[in-house]
């Protein structure tokens, strides 16, 4: 299992306790974007899908002083929940928590790009959309991510989009549900 830090776990905690569902990524994939922020030195992380803002969290803390990540949440009392965690986590400085839609309220994030890294993690309709958001909104060596690479049709059917798009590099981390990650070809 991943080290994980305990604001981390009062995130996980406070979450549960304000009825939010327990969906979430592990431990060992929270370990892994950590390793994509920081081996990608990223400055502009985008996140679709915040819930109780675990994931968010996990990649807050590898950022930079300058760095900053903006996460969109479908649902505002678990927007609401999500700014008091980071807040509550010391990482409301580093994180803007934007209720709306994606793929939809994606286009006025563009202000702040090209991005380092955008990870997706909601519902598995709008992973399409987002991948192509993040192909037009990466600079070149940057990466999109998207949890539960392995179980849902949507997903899986972006796994086979990736592999023939010759925009973008694929792999798949072999977490249980699977982290798939595409870096963004070009200079």
């Amino acid at each position: 299992m991943a080290y994980q830090d305990p604001k981390l776990a009062a995130i996980l905690r406070r979450s549960r306790e304000h009825g939010l569902p327990g969906y979430t990524i592990r431990p060992e994939e929270g370990r892994f974007l950590q390793f994509l922020v920081l081996v990608l030195q990223a400055r502009r992380v985008v996140e679709v899908g915040t819930l109780g803002g675990y994931s968010t969290a996990w990649m807050a803390l590898a950022l930079p002083p300058e760095g900053h990540l903006w996460t969109l949440e479908r649902d505002a009392y678990h927007a609401q929940v999500a700014r008091r965690n980071l807040q509550e986590a010391g990482l409301a400085d580093r994180v803007t928590v934007l209720q709306g839609e994606a793929p939809r309220d994606l286009e006025a994030l563009a202000q702040h790009g090209p991005f380092d890294l955008v990870f997706v993690d909601a519902e598995k309709g709008v992973y399409p959309a987002c991948y192509e958001w993040a192909m037009t909104h990466l600079r070149p060596g940057g990466v999109f991510a998207a949890h539960n690479a392995y179980w849902a049709e949507e997903v899986t059917g972006i796994l086979t989009r990736i592999r023939s798009d010759d925009r973008a590099f694929l792999f798949v981390y072999p977490s249980s549900e699977g982290l798939l990650a595409a870096v963004k070809k070009g200079t």
